[in-house]
């Protein structure tokens, strides 16, 4: 009885602090730095292809991202709240980063911060924000270059290197971006 009840407590913790039932506790310690990049690439390789096809990723969270040997996958299982955050983003529009890399600066920001920590996301977001002021200088956006700018200024400041994929790392069903 005492260790069903600690359960509870634990559960009843967890879902104070914003957490599912259920759901996969992300690590806590950050990704090395040239793993954060190397992310923050794949994103907005995925982020601008969506672009280019007239959508954007709209405001994901890390929970609906799926990392593996193929890259970013974009999970099946969506977080609580998702649907009301994508009505939001429509309704308040694109910002200057989704126009740009097609993922919202909310978004980038968080996902930043998720996977490198505060440090990590204060050192590559002025890489974004430098890439931004680049492809808005553009008389017509288009993919190759908002890529290209994107690398040149992330591999200005660090070498992204891909994450060795491990069994631990958000496994489970997903859906292709690409």
């Amino acid at each position: 009885m005492q260790t069903r009840r600690m359960g509870f407590t634990l559960l009843l913790d967890r879902l104070r602090r914003g957490a599912r039932p259920g759901a996969v506790s992300e690590t806590v310690q950050p990704l090395r730095i040239g793993h954060v990049a190397w992310r923050l690439e794949e994103l907005c390789r995925v982020g601008i292809w969506a672009r280019e096809s007239g959508y954007c990723l709209g405001p994901l969270r890390p929970e609906e991202i799926v990392w593996g040997p193929r890259g970013a996958t974009r999970a099946t299982t969506v977080s609580r709240g998702a649907r009301s955050r994508a009505l939001r983003h429509l309704r308040d529009g694109h910002d200057a980063v989704c126009r740009a890399l097609g993922v919202p600066a909310g978004a980038m920001q968080g996902l930043l911060e998720a996977w490198g920590g505060e440090l990590g996301a204060r050192f590559l977001r002025e890489a974004v924000a430098e890439c931004v002021e680049d492809v808005s200088r553009f008389p017509v956006w288009e993919a190759a270059g908002a890529l290209e700018y994107l690398r040149f200024h992330v591999s200005r400041l660090i070498t992204p290197v891909r994450p060795p994929h491990s069994p631990g790392e958000r496994e489970g069903r997903s859906v292709r971006w690409d």
